[in-house]
């Protein structure tokens, strides 16, 4: 099982790192910060996801916080 969840963490961890080489390649070629954001929210709706994981980490540190 270990040998498993070894193998998941290097292709997300090679993913990530994928996402962003392509990133900063887009920016050193003159690409818009603002229009790769903008895009990214029109299509999967990243400011949302933003929002909600923001809130969850309030959440966790409120709860964190009331045990202290």
């Amino acid at each position: 099982m270990r040998t498993g969840w070894r193998i998941i963490l290097t292709i997300v961890v090679v993913a990530i790192l994928l996402g962003a080489i392509c990133f900063g390649v887009g920016l050193l070629t003159g690409a818009n910060p603002d229009r790769i954001l903008q895009s990214l929210n029109s299509d999967y709706h990243l400011n949302s996801y933003i929002d909600t994981c923001t809130g969850y980490a309030t959440q966790l540190t409120e709860t964190i916080r009331s045990l202290f």
